[in-house]
């Protein structure tokens, strides 16, 4: 993130899903919100999004491993479903 690079994500929701796209650090301590996404009600592709590497007060983050977690919750029934993803942030060789 130093140097300007983005870590690019994908994901996909079924219908009537809302989104929230958050990032951790391997602690569980929380970086950042990615994505606050209402309902969807139409059928979406995959779509691709980016991280830049910095935190809600938008400073960048150190190198480590994150945690990049996607939770769903269905409107009409309340269901949650979430997955959670490693991403690594490294030092740039020199």
């Amino acid at each position: 993130p130093s140097r300007g690079e983005k870590i690019n994500y994908t994901y996909s929701l079924p219908n009537g899903f809302r989104c929230v796209i958050r990032i951790f650090d391997i602690s569980g301590r929380f970086i950042t919100t990615l994505k606050e996404e209402v309902p969807v009600f139409y059928d979406l592709p995959e779509k691709t999004a980016k991280w830049d590497g910095r935190n809600q007060l938008g400073q960048l983050s150190p190198p480590g491993i994150y945690l990049i977690h996607m939770e769903a919750t269905e409107v009409v029934s309340g269901k949650s479903y979430e997955e959670i993803a490693p991403i690594v942030i490294g030092v740039p060789l020199k």
